[in-house]
């Protein structure tokens, strides 16, 4: 029964656009301190793009981590920025990609903290960059905010 009602969604999943599949990606970054100030998603598909990405995120911060070699004629790299938040216990993560015949939709999770969270005081700004394969389909991006509960 249960393989029936999942092979009955997957396949209403399909939909007309053609079969989903998942595309597996690599966390290259995810850190609670850039220095961008608002929300934004950027694609880099070369490595003259990808620097850009780096100065942009570490332009007013003391220390900058090794930048990860990316083989560009093999993947193409995403970050996803929260922008400014007032306090810590905020994070920003790729959720999951889904491919589909004409684009790719990258799934976003921006965590705040719950009310009785305990948080530094301090100002921060999460991100996120990730590589995947390479690819010329058009990427669009879906944000789902969730609240973690600390009590």
């Amino acid at each position: 029964m249960f393989f029936l009602i999942l092979s009955v969604f997957l396949f209403s999943c399909s939909g007309s656009n053609g079969v989903m599949s998942k595309v597996e990606f690599e966390v290259l970054v995810n850190s609670f301190y850039s220095s961008v100030t608002e929300k934004k998603e950027i694609i880099a598909t070369d490595r003259d793009e990808y620097i850009k990405i780096m100065n942009i995120a570490y332009e007013y911060l003391d220390r900058v981590p090794e930048i990860q070699e990316v083989d560009f004629n093999r993947y193409i790299v995403i970050a996803v920025f929260m922008g400014a938040k007032t306090s810590g216990g905020y994070s920003i993560t790729v959720d999951k990609i889904i491919e589909k015949s004409d684009k790719i939709t990258v799934y976003i999770n921006e965590i705040s903290p719950g009310k009785n969270c305990i948080t530094t005081d301090a100002i921060t700004y999460p991100f996120e960059l990730i590589k995947i394969p390479k690819t010329d389909k058009k990427i669009i991006f879906k944000t789902r905010g969730i609240t973690k509960d600390c009590g």
